[in-house]
Protein backbone atom coordinates (compact mmCIF):
# COMPACT_ATOMS: atom_id res chain seq x y z
CA UNK A 1 0.00 0.00 0.00
CA UNK A 2 1.15 3.52 -0.79
CA UNK A 3 -0.45 6.90 -0.19
CA UNK A 4 -0.04 9.80 -2.61
CA UNK A 5 -1.17 13.41 -2.68
CA UNK A 6 -3.14 14.32 -5.80
CA UNK A 7 -5.54 16.82 -7.34
CA UNK A 8 -9.18 16.01 -8.09
CA UNK A 9 -9.51 17.32 -11.67
CA UNK A 10 -13.24 17.94 -11.23
CA UNK A 11 -12.98 20.15 -8.12
CA UNK A 12 -9.27 21.11 -8.17
CA UNK A 13 -9.11 20.10 -4.50
CA UNK A 14 -6.20 18.21 -2.96
CA UNK A 15 -6.95 14.56 -2.13
CA UNK A 16 -5.10 11.59 -0.66
CA UNK A 17 -4.84 8.55 -2.95
CA UNK A 18 -4.29 5.22 -1.24
CA UNK A 19 -3.15 2.59 -3.74
CA UNK A 20 -3.34 -1.14 -3.02
CA UNK A 21 -1.95 -3.85 -5.28
CA UNK A 22 -4.78 -6.39 -5.28
CA UNK A 23 -2.50 -9.19 -6.48
CA UNK A 24 -0.29 -8.72 -3.41
CA UNK A 25 -3.27 -8.17 -1.07
CA UNK A 26 -5.20 -11.21 -2.28
CA UNK A 27 -5.89 -12.46 1.27
CA UNK A 28 -7.08 -9.02 2.41
CA UNK A 29 -9.63 -8.24 -0.33
CA UNK A 30 -12.61 -8.92 1.95
CA UNK A 31 -11.16 -6.58 4.61
CA UNK A 32 -10.57 -3.89 1.97
CA UNK A 33 -14.18 -4.22 0.77
CA UNK A 34 -15.41 -3.85 4.35
CA UNK A 35 -13.21 -0.79 4.89
CA UNK A 36 -14.63 0.85 1.75
CA UNK A 37 -18.20 -0.01 2.77
CA UNK A 38 -17.73 1.47 6.24
CA UNK A 39 -15.91 4.60 5.03
CA UNK A 40 -18.52 5.28 2.35
CA UNK A 41 -21.23 5.28 5.04
CA UNK A 42 -19.36 7.47 7.56
CA UNK A 43 -19.98 11.17 7.82
CA UNK A 44 -18.04 12.43 10.80
CA UNK A 45 -15.41 15.13 11.33
CA UNK A 46 -13.32 12.47 13.13
CA UNK A 47 -13.11 10.11 10.16
CA UNK A 48 -11.34 10.88 6.90
CA UNK A 49 -13.88 11.49 4.14
CA UNK A 50 -14.10 8.86 1.41
CA UNK A 51 -14.61 10.13 -2.17
CA UNK A 52 -14.51 6.94 -4.25
CA UNK A 53 -12.53 3.96 -5.50
CA UNK A 54 -11.16 3.15 -8.93
CA UNK A 55 -9.46 0.11 -10.41
CA UNK A 56 -6.37 0.75 -12.54
CA UNK A 57 -5.15 -2.64 -13.72
CA UNK A 58 -4.41 -4.64 -10.58
CA UNK A 59 -4.19 -1.49 -8.44
CA UNK A 60 -7.13 -0.23 -6.41
CA UNK A 61 -7.10 3.54 -5.92
CA UNK A 62 -9.04 4.74 -2.87
CA UNK A 63 -9.59 8.50 -2.97
CA UNK A 64 -9.92 10.17 0.42
CA UNK A 65 -9.80 13.56 2.06
CA UNK A 66 -6.32 15.06 2.28
CA UNK A 67 -5.48 16.31 5.77
CA UNK A 68 -3.50 19.55 5.59
CA UNK A 69 -1.58 18.98 8.84
CA UNK A 70 0.15 16.04 7.17
CA UNK A 71 -0.95 13.19 5.04
CA UNK A 72 -3.84 11.04 6.18
CA UNK A 73 -1.33 8.28 6.64
CA UNK A 74 0.94 10.39 8.90
CA UNK A 75 -1.90 11.42 11.19
CA UNK A 76 -3.35 7.93 11.26
CA UNK A 77 0.10 6.60 12.11
CA UNK A 78 0.27 8.86 15.20
CA UNK A 79 -3.16 7.60 16.32
CA UNK A 80 -1.99 4.03 15.62
CA UNK A 81 1.14 4.64 17.66
CA UNK A 82 -1.02 5.56 20.66
CA UNK A 83 -3.18 2.47 20.19
CA UNK A 84 -0.07 0.29 19.80
CA UNK A 85 1.46 1.78 22.96
CA UNK A 86 -1.68 0.85 24.92
CA UNK A 87 -1.69 -2.61 23.33
CA UNK A 88 1.96 -3.20 24.29
CA UNK A 89 1.32 -2.00 27.84
CA UNK A 90 -1.95 -3.88 28.43
CA UNK A 91 -1.50 -6.90 26.17
CA UNK A 92 -4.49 -6.02 23.97
CA UNK A 93 -5.74 -2.95 22.09
CA UNK A 94 -8.56 -0.76 23.40
CA UNK A 95 -12.04 -2.09 22.57
CA UNK A 96 -10.62 -5.53 21.77
CA UNK A 97 -13.83 -7.02 23.14
CA UNK A 98 -15.77 -5.45 20.22
CA UNK A 99 -15.96 -6.48 16.56
CA UNK A 100 -13.54 -4.30 14.49
CA UNK A 101 -16.38 -2.85 12.37
CA UNK A 102 -18.28 -1.83 15.52
CA UNK A 103 -15.12 -0.15 16.82
CA UNK A 104 -15.04 2.07 13.70
CA UNK A 105 -18.52 3.34 14.50
CA UNK A 106 -17.78 3.53 18.24
CA UNK A 107 -14.66 5.75 17.96
CA UNK A 108 -16.36 8.98 16.73
CA UNK A 109 -19.05 8.80 19.42
CA UNK A 110 -16.77 8.04 22.37
CA UNK A 111 -13.88 9.76 24.11
CA UNK A 112 -10.44 8.55 22.92
CA UNK A 113 -8.99 5.51 24.66
CA UNK A 114 -6.76 6.20 27.66
CA UNK A 115 -4.01 4.22 29.34
CA UNK A 116 -5.09 3.31 32.84
CA UNK A 117 -3.22 1.35 35.45
CA UNK A 118 0.20 1.44 37.04
CA UNK A 119 2.13 3.30 34.33
CA UNK A 120 4.25 6.43 34.52
CA UNK A 121 2.62 9.82 34.15
CA UNK A 122 4.82 10.60 31.12
CA UNK A 123 3.76 7.35 29.37
CA UNK A 124 0.09 8.15 29.99
CA UNK A 125 0.62 11.70 28.65
CA UNK A 126 2.42 10.29 25.59
CA UNK A 127 -0.50 8.00 24.68
CA UNK A 128 -2.97 10.81 25.39
CA UNK A 129 -1.11 13.13 23.00
CA UNK A 130 -1.17 10.49 20.25
CA UNK A 131 -4.87 9.81 20.76
CA UNK A 132 -6.17 13.36 20.43
CA UNK A 133 -9.39 13.07 18.39
CA UNK A 134 -8.68 16.30 16.54
CA UNK A 135 -5.86 15.51 14.08
CA UNK A 136 -4.85 19.19 14.02
CA UNK A 137 -3.85 18.90 17.70
CA UNK A 138 -2.01 15.56 17.35
CA UNK A 139 1.78 15.93 17.54
CA UNK A 140 3.96 15.06 14.56
CA UNK A 141 6.48 12.24 14.77
CA UNK A 142 9.29 14.80 15.16
CA UNK A 143 7.44 16.52 18.00
CA UNK A 144 6.93 13.16 19.73
CA UNK A 145 10.69 12.58 19.68
CA UNK A 146 10.94 15.55 22.08
CA UNK A 147 8.22 14.22 24.41
CA UNK A 148 9.53 13.65 27.95
CA UNK A 149 8.60 9.93 27.80
CA UNK A 150 10.81 9.39 24.73
CA UNK A 151 13.61 11.67 25.93
CA UNK A 152 13.77 9.86 29.28
CA UNK A 153 13.61 6.28 27.96
CA UNK A 154 15.40 6.41 24.59
CA UNK A 155 19.16 6.67 24.49
CA UNK A 156 19.39 8.03 20.94
CA UNK A 157 16.62 9.53 18.89
CA UNK A 158 18.92 10.48 15.99
CA UNK A 159 18.17 7.14 14.30
CA UNK A 160 14.46 7.82 14.55
CA UNK A 161 14.91 11.38 13.28
CA UNK A 162 16.82 10.05 10.28
CA UNK A 163 14.04 7.53 9.52
CA UNK A 164 11.39 10.26 9.77
CA UNK A 165 13.38 12.52 7.42
CA UNK A 166 13.80 9.70 4.89
CA UNK A 167 10.09 8.87 5.11
CA UNK A 168 9.12 12.52 4.57
CA UNK A 169 11.52 12.74 1.61
CA UNK A 170 10.07 9.55 0.14
CA UNK A 171 6.51 10.81 0.61
CA UNK A 172 7.46 14.06 -1.16
CA UNK A 173 8.96 12.09 -4.08
CA UNK A 174 5.84 9.88 -4.26
CA UNK A 175 3.69 13.00 -4.35
CA UNK A 176 5.82 14.41 -7.16
CA UNK A 177 5.63 11.16 -9.13
CA UNK A 178 1.85 11.48 -9.13
CA UNK A 179 1.54 15.14 -10.03
CA UNK A 180 4.95 15.69 -11.62
CA UNK A 181 7.84 17.55 -10.03
CA UNK A 182 7.28 21.06 -8.80
CA UNK A 183 8.97 23.87 -10.77
CA UNK A 184 11.16 24.57 -7.73
CA UNK A 185 12.43 20.96 -7.56
CA UNK A 186 13.12 20.97 -11.33
CA UNK A 187 15.22 24.15 -10.96
CA UNK A 188 17.04 22.66 -7.96
CA UNK A 189 17.88 19.47 -9.91
CA UNK A 190 19.10 21.48 -12.91
CA UNK A 191 21.37 23.57 -10.66
CA UNK A 192 22.72 20.43 -8.99
CA UNK A 193 23.48 18.84 -12.38
CA UNK A 194 25.20 22.00 -13.65
CA UNK A 195 27.34 22.31 -10.53
CA UNK A 196 28.44 18.67 -10.76
CA UNK A 197 29.64 19.07 -14.38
Amino acid sequence: MQVFKGIDNRTQSVVAIKTIDLEEAEDEIEDIQQEITVLSQCDSPYITKYFGSYLKGSKLWIIMEYLGGGSALDLADIWSLGITAIELAKGEPPNSDMHPMRVLFHIPKSPPPTLSGDFSKSFKEFTEACLNKDPAFRPTAKELLKHKFIVKHCKKTSYLSELIDRSESSNKENSESLSGPSPRSVRRRRRARRSSM
